[in-house]
């Protein structure tokens, strides 16, 4: 795994272990207050019961983007209803001892759910602009990378025997190879990977091989199906060729529609 990726991973892990972090805290106050058996214990309870469904599958989730961010929104609507009833049930003790202290508390509980509201707003704000950067990050670092495309010709005699050539007259045979970075934040999937080899007229060598990339017709030089599985993954493909003359050789690799390499080489 590359250092980026690992990164990545890492950050996801301390955003999941800080959301644990915090449920933990709520429910730790919502248990102290229920414990004393005063005003809106009913609805208490119920929202504890919320937060232990959150915090079972916030524990037993994957370290997947958009799950985070859907139990950080869950959280923050949670503190939100749990912050208005601890006020609620701090309003009514107030409204018990006199009028006066009834209309001072009230006046106090609607700013501090305003400033609430205006904090989680922000809050809110803060996360999705963070967030977005983890996607960005993500969407990055979930492309796959190609390098060392190497070609070597052969002479295959009629005895069987393979030996390595650069002479045009000679040569019958190319192998193209090269390698597909180890990526674990790729899914698992087949790849299709076409090959076009141009001789020195800038000519396509092509056995009919073809295929749609969008709405045009392509042709190649051949074709090869892999599945990648996220490990590092050298593909190699050989193509047999016949009649070939001196000068240079141009070869690109597309992955679907897209010239992920190319590279070129010369025949004596």
């Amino acid at each position: 795994m590359s250092a980026h990726s690992k990164g990545i991973i890492i950050s996801l892990r301390s955003e999941k272990a800080e959301l644990t972090n915090d449920l933990e805290k709520v429910k730790l106050a919502l248990e102290n207050t229920i414990a004393k058996k005063g005003h809106l214990n009913k609805e208490l309870l119920e929202e504890r019961k919320k937060v232990d469904q959150l915090l079972a599958k916030v524990k037993n989730g994957n370290y997947d983007p958009s799950e985070i961010t859907k139990y950080k929104i869950e959280s923050k609507n949670l503190e939100l209803r749990i912050g208005y009833l601890m006020n609620e049930i701090e309003r009514y003790k107030k409204r018990i001892d006199s009028t006066e202290n009834e209309l001072i508390a009230s006046n106090t509980e609607l700013k501090n759910i305003k400033k609430t509201n205006e904090d989680l707003n922000t809050n809110n704000l803060n996360l999705n602009k963070k967030l977005q950067l983890v996607d960005e990050k993500l969407s990055k670092a979930s492309k796959l990378s190609f390098s060392n495309l190497e070609m070597n010709t052969f002479r295959i005699k009629s005895s069987g025997e393979i030996t390595q050539t650069d002479k045009a007259n000679k040569t019958n045979l190319i192998k193209i190879s090269f390698l597909i970075s180890e990526n674990e934040l790729v899914t698992p999937q087949n790849k299709t990977f076409y090959f076009q080899l141009f001789d020195p007229n800038n000519d396509l060598i092509t056995y009919n091989e073809t295929t749609t990339t969008g709405e045009r017709i392509e042709d190649y030089t051949a074709i090869s199906v892999v599945h990648y599985q996220n490990k590092a993954l050298k593909i190699e493909k050989i193509i047999p060729l016949k009649n070939l003359t001196p000068g240079v050789y141009q070869l690109k690799v597309y992955d679907a529609a897209n010239l992920i390499l190319s590279n070129s080489f010369e025949m004596n």
